[in-house]
């Protein structure tokens, strides 16, 4: 019981810090590039570039392209983003975000196949232009973000 209290307490602590968020809502746009690692495999190292829009004050779409240098694989494909902080407290002061992100669409290398992935990302703003970013899930990522 101590330990669920305990755990309740720090995530209370956790969104009263971060009571808002770096994504601006509907009308934003950004740029993202980074390195990642393979689709659903991580034994590739690659490039990831993403393009979202704000389409409501906690959603964004956009297109992501990523290359493999091992294997020269490519993929292309739309990504949708959930923006967690946004929803639970509307507000774009702060320099943190938080979202779920999902994608589908083709890869293209030896053969043609049809693939999709889930991500939990993070992004911190460090000026009115320019944000770090890193996302977990069947594509993991490390780049930067340019607000547009």
């Amino acid at each position: 019981m101590k330990k669920a209290i305990l755990t309740l307490l720090v995530v209370f602590m956790g969104i009263g810090v971060a009571n808002a968020q770096a994504f601006a809502g509907k009308g934003s746009d950004e740029l993202s590039v980074g390195i990642a690692a393979g689709f659903n495999t991580y034994d590739h190292i690659g490039l990831q570039a993403n393009y979202n829009v704000g389409v409501h004050d906690f959603v964004s779409v956009g297109g992501q392209v990523n290359m493999w240098f091992s294997d020269f694989n490519v993929y292309v494909g739309p990504r949708a983003n959930f923006h967690l902080l946004n929803c639970i407290n509307p507000s774009t002061t702060s320099n943190f975000d938080v979202y779920l992100s999902a994608t589908m669409g083709l890869r293209f290398g030896d053969k043609t196949q049809f693939t999709g992935g889930g991500y939990i990302g993070a992004k911190y703003q460090i000026n009115d232009t320019w944000c770090i970013k890193a996302e977990v899930g069947s594509n993991p990522m490390l780049g930067v973000i340019i607000k547009l």
